[in-house]
């Protein structure tokens, strides 16, 4: 049976770089993670689409999950930092950011989130003391 394909060498050249340690290391880890209540999801939808705007890798659960499962999710995910919506958070236009290495977390005006991140990156995190 005649036939005919197409084929660039994606795999040749793969296994090529690799044998030669010159396949580039690849980091899969989102930079943040999103932690909301139900009810708060449409708001931390927003800030997704801000933050992935900005250049951020972030992502959230797809399905409803307690506070307690979307925090461990976070952790196992390697993202640096958590961003909280809880309702209490939410009713004053506020969130929480939670550095995941350190433990430590802060309170900021939503509408400030960005600012704060670039800040946060730049001076390597959350101190233990904030």
């Amino acid at each position: 049976m005649p036939a005919a394909g197409f084929a660039i060498g994606d795999v040749t050249l793969t296994d090529c770089l690799d044998a030669k340690k010159l396949l580039p290391g690849y980091i899969e880890a989102p930079e943040i993670f999103i932690v909301s209540g139900e009810n708060e999801r449409p708001t931390a939808l927003q800030d997704v689409a801000r933050l992935r705007q900005a250049g951020y890798s972030t992502v959230y659960p797809l399905k409803r999950q307690a506070f307690g499962k979307q925090f461990k999710e976070a952790g196992r995910s390697g993202a640096k930092f958590a961003i909280v919506y809880g309702e209490a958070e939410v009713l004053v236009n506020k969130v929480k950011i939670k550095d995941l290495s350190s433990g430590a977390e802060v309170s900021i005006n939503s509408s400030d989130l960005l600012h704060n991140l670039r800040s946060l990156e730049e001076s390597g995190g959350i101190a233990a003391d904030e």
